[in-house]
């Protein structure tokens, strides 16, 4: 099945979820098609209409959206980055036309349906496939028991190999030429349960590294026929030790902790050429256009874009990055956690990655009270400061625009500039558009959100003593 095809049974099976009846290939008195519409029960004429839009052909797709009189509602569904850069609707014809992206990547065109339906409070569609979904094998642990145990090997090593794989893999070694041939070389020894696992196809070899001339790494990692087994055997891990993650979150606090996982997804990066991040570490800060949320987050633990995006911008600022370390250590420390080598897509070796399985952590550290009690403003003001710290005067429209992603209110942006003033540090806001500064003296300018980047920093994490 090609990605138009997916996309537009993925479009039919929601809508049915939601008690729209839905079918593909609606014909137009045109000759054209509509790629999918929607029924309401006992109505001859649809009320949905989905464009699935992969051929960059928006005007044309959304004419026959709004030129279909019985539409009530009309979604273009794309994955152009210029397309979906429009924003979220356009008008054609007096009519709102919806761009969103495919229901596999986010939220938003389930979001829309729901909304359109009146059933907000409905189980998610992906929720509901988990619910309703029956195993028809044995239990994967159960299975891997037996099978280990029959073949004489340890079940504990192989449950580790496995919990390693999925989380960044395992290094045994490396391959390197010689005058002759291809040598490898162990830097560890190889136990027989990774042998076996690599023979079952749970894991598998890799080779990374950029060539065989300075050596290409053996790493083993999961492989797809591994995945079932390996969430097995991650989710018994978590719950057996969700004693360590309470005395993780006693000693470095629950808002600290919840920040590093979320904001980092999970995953820590140690550079092997460490900068310098008290001058040059705010280039890596996320700036909108803010990616989305993942629709697992959303659906099972209600997180929504403004959440993510505030710990997503804490978490990988300087001042945060020592906190995260320390968390992503101790869970590696209590076996919740791997550390791997990290290669780029090119195959360069860039320095060390903690990961760690997130979801299943989420879950046992009652991440529901977390976001109840979590203090908005205070993780707000922080990330204002660390916005207007890394902001470039040379690319004006991303001040504001970080300021409205993150969801705060763009008067404070005028305070925090009218501080940066009477200091003598910066302009006022310059421009028709006011979305701008001029800063006079960078060294001080940087010292200054600093300063304040820390006082917010300490509210927050005050906030794990009460």
């Amino acid at each position: 099945m090609d990605r138009h095809e997916q996309i537009k049974r993925l479009c039919v099976d929601i809508l049915n979820y939601y008690g729209i009846f839905a079918k593909t290939e609606f014909p137009l008195p045109s000759k054209e098609r509509i790629d999918v519409v929607g029924y309401e029960k006992h109505e001859n004429e649809p009320i949905v209409g989905i464009e699935v839009e992969l051929t960059s052909n928006l005007q044309h797709d959304a004419s026959k959206l709004a030129n279909t009189p019985s539409l009530k509602l009309g979604i273009i569904i794309s994955e152009h980055l210029d397309t979906l850069s429009l924003g979220k609707e356009i008008n054609i014809k007096g009519k709102t036309i919806y761009i969103l992206p495919p229901p596999d990547n986010d939220t938003d065109f389930e979001k829309k349906v729901r909304e359109f339906t009146g059933q907000e409070g409905k189980t998610w569609f992906n929720e509901f496939l988990r619910e309703i979904k029956v195993s028809v094998n044995e239990d994967p642990l159960a299975s891997l028991k037996k099978e280990i145990e029959t073949q004489g090997l340890d079940l504990e090593t192989a449950k580790d190999i496995i919990f390693r794989s999925a989380l960044g893999g395992i290094e045994v070694g490396y391959y390197r030429n010689t005058k002759i041939s291809t040598e490898f070389v162990k830097t560890s020894d190889i136990p027989r349960e990774v042998l076996y696992l690599a023979a079952r196809h749970i894991i598998t070899e890799l080779r990374l590294g950029e060539n065989y001339e300075s050596g290409k790494n053996s790493v083993y990692s999961i492989t797809q026929d591994g995945n079932n087994i390996a969430h097995a055997v991650i989710k018994e891990r978590v719950n057996n030790r969700k004693e360590s993650v309470d005395e993780i979150i006693r000693k470095s606090g629950r808002n600290a902790v919840f920040i590093s996982l979320l904001g980092n997804m999970g995953k820590f990066m140690e550079f092997d050429d460490p900068i310098d991040l008290t001058d040059c570490g705010y280039g890596g800060i996320p700036s909108w256009p803010f990616v989305q949320t993942p629709r697992y987050l959303v659906e099972e633990f209600n997180i929504d874009d403004n959440i993510f995006h505030l710990t997503e911008i804490a978490a990988n600022t300087p001042l945060f990055r020592s906190l995260s370390k320390g968390i992503y250590k101790s869970f590696a420390a209590v076996g919740l956690g791997n550390i791997s080598k990290y290669f780029t897509s090119k195959e360069i070796f860039r320095g060390y990655e903690f990961r760690l399985p997130l979801l299943n952590i989420l879950r046992v550290m009652d991440t529901p009270s977390i976001l109840n009690s979590l203090d908005k403003n205070a993780i707000m003001s922080y990330c204002e400061w660390v916005i207007f710290r890394s902001h470039n005067p040379f690319v004006p429209q991303t001040l504001y625009n970080s300021f409205a992603g993150i969801g705060s209110n763009l008067n404070r942006l005028e305070d925090m500039v009218e501080l940066t003033f009477k200091a003598g540090i910066t302009s006022k806001l310059l421009g028709e558009q006011s979305n701008t500064i001029a800063i006079y003296d960078a060294k001080s300018f940087n010292n200054f959100c600093e300063s304040k980047m820390r006082e917010a920093l300490l509210n927050i994490l005050e906030k794990d003593d009460e």
